[in-house]
């Protein structure tokens, strides 16, 4: 995979997210909660199965997940370019950069008030799309 593709598909499913933490913060808590209740078990056996991954520093990266629960951070600028960071780091190995965590944030909020600009209009789709998939 493009890893600019990559890093431009985790950006936008951020911003989504961010969205939501933004107008509905329950939602973080009700996920966290739901990541409490995974059988650890279960999840590194597939990840063991299908990905071919370090299993123990995946497991450790999930804990640390849980644990520090960066969701609820998105909200703030700062804390969201935080996370921004880390997945560029994961991704490239390389550091962000003070100009580029500002360009990052200068178009982030640009792209926010442009296209994100009716959050609750957004949202709703997001359910009806995800309850059409129920059906």
């Amino acid at each position: 995979i493009n890893r600019k593709w990559f890093l431009a598909h985790i950006l936008f499913e951020m911003m989504l997210d961010r969205i939501l933490v933004k107008h509905h913060e329950n939602v973080c808590h009700s996920f966290y909660n739901d990541l409490n209740l995974v059988d650890t078990n279960i999840l590194s056996d597939f990840i063991k199965q299908f990905a071919h991954k370090d299993i123990r520093q995946f497991m450790l990266n999930y804990h640390h997940f849980c644990k520090v629960k960066y969701l609820f951070g998105y909200a703030a600028d700062h804390s969201f370019m935080y996370s921004i960071g880390r997945v560029y780091k994961q991704a490239t190995s390389l550091e962000l950069t003070m100009s580029d965590k500002l360009n990052f944030n200068y178009f982030i909020n640009l792209i926010e008030e442009k296209y994100f600009n009716k959050p609750m209009i957004i949202l709703a789709e997001l359910k009806n799309v995800f309850l059409d998939d129920r059906r």
